[in-house]
């Protein structure tokens, strides 16, 4: 397994990084920013809330970083001992391993990051690319994951042509307009975004290398799987493929699953309805 470097230069890193720092000092409750060995390399992690609350795991989305959760932070720390990770070979401050998507890469990773952490069970919350991570490791340590949220995950159904056509292009020519246009398209806040945040994204966005490993597509079998706890939803509007079609395969497999479509939200659903989405989660949890 090679380590890449998830940004294209050095300086891309360096700004990249500056970026995180600037967006994290906005993190609107205590925190402490924890950096943890495993034998895939360093793991960077931002924790907030009561020690003596039950542990809550938090990955981000694919091309992103733990910064993502700052509009869910404060409510979900009041419940849970949130601990934010940088997934590894994402825009963050992990390491820059890449294990490949099919293997059991990412899950023996998060063992580790768990067993350095001193924790047994947690709950698993992941959005998209944090949610398929967030399953594989719910398959592979089962023992591990008390509950699961699944903040649409890329990994259970087919993605449209169309949303692919466009995260390639936004990738090829990662201008500050194409960046501005793929955040729209993938958001339905963007347009109320501030001008910092907004800038933050096309920093992370213009440095990132794409990880072009192809997603694979959860199977009947792995559905049948899932811890009896979890929640999967989908956003009213999503871009990557037909919510309708995925909770009808979803239904159709698991009925045990729940699951929540949230209105006017598009794939960044923590984000564009970060309220609603923390409510539903507490409730779900609770």
């Amino acid at each position: 397994m090679k380590v890449q470097s998830a940004y294209k230069s050095s300086k891309d890193k360096e700004r990249a990084l500056a970026s995180y720092e600037s967006f994290l000092s906005q993190w609107p409750v205590p925190y402490q920013a924890r950096l943890i060995n495993t034998s895939f390399g360093e793991t960077h992690i931002i924790v907030s809330g009561s020690p003596q609350a039950k542990p809550l795991i938090l990955l981000h989305g694919g091309g992103g970083n733990s910064t993502m959760w700052m509009y869910n932070i404060e409510a979900l720390s009041k419940s849970f001992h949130v601990f934010a990770v940088d997934i590894i070979g994402e825009a963050g401050k992990s390491a820059g391993m890449r294990p490949s998507f099919k293997s059991e890469g990412h899950a023996r990773w998060l063992k580790e990051v768990f067993d350095a952490l001193g924790i047994s069970k947690a709950v698993v919350c992941g959005a998209s690319l944090g949610g398929m991570l967030a399953h594989q490791f719910a398959l592979q340590y089962p023992q591990s994951v008390s509950s699961l949220v699944l903040l649409a995950p890329p990994s259970l159904f087919k993605m449209r042509p169309s949303f692919l056509f466009r995260a390639i292009l936004a990738s090829v020519f990662p201008t500050s307009f194409f960046a501005r246009r793929f955040l729209h398209y993938i958001s339905s806040k963007a347009s109320s975004f501030s001008e910092e945040a907004v800038k933050a994204f096309i920093i992370q966005f213009q440095a990132y290398k794409p990880n072009m490993d192809a997603i694979p597509i959860i199977s009947d079998n792995d559905l049948l799987r899932l811890p009896s706890k979890t929640l999967v939803m989908l956003g009213e509007n999503e871009v990557i493929y037909n919510p309708i079609a995925v909770a009808s395969r979803i239904c159709s497999v698991t009925p045990s699953v729940a699951i929540d479509i949230i209105p006017g939200a598009k794939h960044t659903i923590s984000v564009d309805q970060a309220d609603l989405v923390n409510q539903k989660i507490l409730q779900f949890l609770g």
